[in-house]
């Protein structure tokens, strides 16, 4: 993976990026102008967790990685919603001959070069917006660990078809049986929690 690069005008959230552009276009080409520039380097992007997935085993876990802009060129439009809500975003890998066929990418916390997004959008230097602390939750409270790896699984099974939710429960219940199966203490309220927040953004027009 390609490392980190000095940005000494920071970072800011995917979400955010796309507020900036919807303020000088129209939603759809503000998404389709910032995909084109990640794809083509002219705006980088970074994750605050990479992983790297193999027959849905982690493989290799980066921090503060830069998104290859291969990557933005293969982008599937089914990601818009949790990429432009959640900040979150999964890549299959099938053209990277250096990696399985069955390989996925996915990142967490993606935030674009702030400096960049400002020069396509043409307004001024402003600070950086939408700092998160990566290791709490937006309550305030400690993130639990394994939570990127349930958010993994539940973006694997958006991406294959496996999870086709009809209702929010689906997500809700998808997210209790793999917290289950795996020995993870997963309260109906929390689950109940970020189901709605996917649900909502899987299903926002």
């Amino acid at each position: 993976m390609p490392p980190d690069r000095p940005s000494p005008a920071g970072w800011i959230l995917a979400r955010h990026a796309l507020e900036q552009a919807e303020a000088v276009m129209r939603r759809n080409d503000a998404i389709t102008t910032l995909v084109h520039c990640l794809g083509h380097g002219m705006i980088g992007a970074k994750a605050e967790t990479m992983l790297v997935l193999r027959q849905r085993q982690v493989i290799q876990r980066a921090e503060n990685q830069l998104i290859p802009p291969t990557l933005w060129s293969k982008f599937h439009f089914f990601n818009d919603r949790l990429l432009w809500t959640n900040n979150a975003v999964a890549f299959t890998t099938e053209f990277d001959a250096a990696l399985n066929p069955s390989a996925a990418i996915s990142c967490f916390n993606v935030r674009f070069n702030a400096a960049e997004v400002r020069h396509l959008t043409g307004q001024p230097e402003a600070p950086p917006t939408g700092a998160v602390d990566a290791g709490r939750d937006p309550g305030g409270r400690p993130r639990k660990a394994w939570w990127d790896a349930l958010w993994v699984e539940i973006c694997r099974q958006l991406h294959a078809g496996a999870l086709k939710p009809e209702h929010q429960a689906d997500i809700e219940h998808a997210m209790l049986d793999w917290a289950a199966r795996h020995g993870h203490d997963l309260s109906e309220s929390a689950a109940r929690a970020r189901a709605k927040l996917l649900y909502a953004a899987l299903n926002r027009d």
